[in-house]
């Protein structure tokens, strides 16, 4: 009765973590890339903003297309936290329909705490780039959604028969192809490894679906990468050994603990299943470790393709948020093979001694669900304060482009160690981020006191 009472706690504080992050997104607000992202659609129209990212600023047109639609809708600059909200709840839709389809084959509370591990895990640096802000979340939080239900319910979902079908398949993958090159190569591997394993026994309505989503992943592949204004980027920090550095670098601080603590679940994991039936017919299928060693490869190739595009010697948490949940969803595949492995050893020990395996496993989930819900707890206090200042600083600035002031000083906002994203106007008057507000309020000179 202790591990099941510890088991529905456990379930019940992942569910609380899970919730606890998106309502943090309730919080956030426009920043740095999110005013040019806002200015652009309604200056130029869509097809000019388009043009002009692709010539002077990336090739990654299914980004520009989803922000020019999103901020033309109204939500921009008061309502941005719906998008980011919603963008955090597909991502754990996505993620719980993927291990559902791919990995579980049934929906079961398993899948809820696989996810706020997940979250917990994650470095905060990559939550906080890739989740609390409009312009990151669409490249990296959303397009990673939308790719693994594109690959979850690729090969069950019919949205229609024949050509239609085929064309509905072929514009999906297009437009997911192109948010990002990493995430293009990532799809690629999938689909090509499916096509490999079931050319002979191919049932060809299926096959042939398939075919046309890795046709277009393709091509929108090769749109992205020869943009313009990648080699625009590019030009400005040409050091590629710096950029190698910074990676590994960052793969030392971020990766090495995030595998310590994937291996100690996947650990927990194997005990939890301490007595297990025979394993599912999955593990004996050709497709298996094929599908887990493609993930692998893909997590690999993801951390090192964001040299490509990539700010010289600067290395981004959130390009590593792709790389990471790779890694993490290979992982989980892990566990049940692994008990089965041991199971001679596993029938030696007696029956309590699963069932206080269990609760250990249990009250480590719920140890860790608690310090994050604290975490969580600290920062919603600090994202209080923050946003009170962001949304006046933005009225001021709308107040100050009504009058025709040519300069404006504003508040700064504390930087303090929460989640939430901060990077805004500084007492520099040469600093990036201040002329992203000045050109769109239309404001000479915009700083901080």
């Amino acid at each position: 009765m202790l591990s099941r009472n510890v088991a529905i706690l456990a379930l019940t504080l992942s569910v609380l973590v899970i919730a606890a992050y998106i309502g943090l997104g309730y919080f956030t607000f426009p920043q740095v890339d999110d005013f040019d992202e806002a200015l652009w659609p309604n200056t130029l129209g869509y097809w000019g903003t388009l043009k002009y990212a692709y010539i002077t600023f990336s090739g990654r047109f299914a980004q520009v297309i989803t922000f020019s639609v999103i901020n033309t809708t109204g939500i921009f600059p008061y309502y941005v936290h719906v998008y980011v909200m919603s963008a955090i709840l597909l991502f754990v839709v996505a993620l719980a329909a993927f291990l559902k389809r791919r990995l579980y084959g049934r929906l079961t509370a398993l899948i809820a705490i696989d996810i706020a591990y997940l979250f917990i895990t994650l470095p905060d640096i990559v939550k906080r780039e890739a989740f609390y802000l409009e312009a990151f979340s669409i490249l990296y939080l959303l397009s990673f959604s939308l790719c693994l239900l594109a690959l979850a319910y690729i090969d069950s979902w019919k949205p229609g028969h024949g050509r239609i079908g085929l064309a509905l398949w072929f514009a999906a993958f297009f437009f997911i192809g192109g948010f990002s090159e990493p995430l293009s190569v990532v799809i690629l591997l999938f689909l090509s490894t499916y096509l490999a394993l079931h050319f002979r026994r191919r049932q060809q309505p299926l096959y042939d679906r398939v075919l046309a989503a890795a046709a277009a992943t393709a091509i929108a592949f090769v749109i992205v990468i020869i943009a313009p204004g990648n080699f625009v980027r590019l030009g400005e920090h040409p050091n590629l050994w710096v950029v190698i550095k910074a990676t590994c670098e960052r793969l030392y601080l971020y990766a090495i603990p995030f595998i310590g603590k994937v291996a100690f679940y996947i650990i927990l994991k194997t005990c939890l299943a301490a007595d297990p039936k025979p394993l599912p017919r999955r593990f004996w299928e050709p497709s298996f470790w094929p599908y887990v060693g493609v993930t692998m490869v893909g997590c690999v190739l993801s951390f090192f393709l964001v040299l490509y595009g990539n700010h010289g010697g600067e290395m981004p948490g959130r390009n590593f948020l792709l790389p990471l949940a790779l890694l993490y969803i290979a992982a989980l595949w892990l566990p049940d093979y692994l008990a089965y492995a041991v199971k001679p050893m596993l029938k030696t020990i007696p029956p309590k001694g699963k069932k206080v395996a269990l609760a250990i496993v249990g009250l480590v989930i719920v140890w860790n669900a608690h310090s994050e819900l604290e975490r969580l707890i600290s920062s919603y206090d600090q994202a209080v304060v923050q946003r009170e200042i962001a949304f006046y600083q933005i009225g001021k600035a709308y107040e100050a482009q009504q009058r025709g002031d040519k300069t404006l000083k504003v508040e700064p906002i504390p930087n303090q160690d929460s989640l939430i994203y901060i990077n805004t106007p500084s007492g520099d008057p040469g600093y990036w981020v201040n002329g992203a507000y000045e050109r769109y309020f239309h404001i000479e000179q915009i700083s901080t006191y």
